[in-house]
Order: structure tokens, then C-alpha cells, then sequence
């Protein structure tokens, strides 16, 4: 809430905050019921503005200068990992609607197949 709170110092109106929640594989929800909280408990409004959750967990290097790179999962990982994929996009939105604080959650693209961490940081399917 720093960013928040020096804007508010400023006296620059603010009614609400977008997250960005580009979860990864083996994550858990609280972190996000925290960051909604926070932003609850400031009295503003929160909105989910993107959700995805990678099949990777890629650490820093990967992003920075492609090594370390995970590779893609392969078609004995996929079910698990779709259906832990599943879970968590549901306990995203149940914490969502109970929250009560919440507007609006956006996704992009309509399926996994069109997501642009296929192509980041490395070329994965």
C-alpha cells in the first residue's frame, strides 16, 4: 500500500486498485485475501484487472536471461495440473465474491492455448 498511500498523501483521488494476480503453480490463496483485505481496509475498491496461473515455476533467471528455465509440462504432469489449475482459479473467485469489495475479475484470452506465457519467457506448449 505504499504506492497507495503516497498518492493519497499527494491528494490524488483514488476510488480503487487493480491487481495483477499471475499466479503459479503450487501457489495458495491467502496472499491474495491479504492484498484484498489491505485494500478493503483502506476503503477502496479492489478489481482483479488480470488473472492467470502458470504451469511453471520459473525462477528470476529465467526472466531475466532465459536460464533456469522450467521445462514444459509434460503430458503426464497436464491433468494434475489442470485440475490444480481449476482450484485455484475457483478459490480466486469464491474469495472474490465473498469479499464483497470486489468489482470486477478479468482474464485474458479465452483459453490456455492463447496465453502469452506460452511464448514467456521461453517457448513453451
Amino acid at each position: 500500500m505504499g504506492v497507495v498511500a503516497e498518492l493519497r498523501k499527494r491528494g490524488v483521488p483514488l476510488d480503487g486498485v487493480g491487481h495483477q494476480f499471475q499466479l503459479r503453480h503450487g501457489q495458495e490463496v491467502q496472499g491474495i485475501r491479504d492484498a484484498l483485505d489491505t485494500v478493503a481496509d483502506a476503503g477502496l475498491v479492489n478489481h482483479i484487472t488480470e488473472l492467470d496461473i502458470s504451469a511453471s515455476n520459473d525462477p528470476g533467471s529465467c526472466y531475466t536471461d532465459r536460464t533456469g528455465c522450467v521445462p514444459a509440462l509434460t503430458d503426464a504432469e497436464l491433468p494434475e495440473f489442470l485440475t490444480e489449475q481449476v482450484e485455484l482459479y475457483r478459490a480466486v473467485f469464491q474469495t472474490a465474491r465473498d469479499d464483497g469489495n470486489v468489482g470486477a475479475v478479468l482474464t485474458w484470452g479465452l483459453h490456455d492455448g492463447q496465453s502469452w506465457l506460452n511464448h514467456f519467457p521461453v517457448q513453451r506448449e
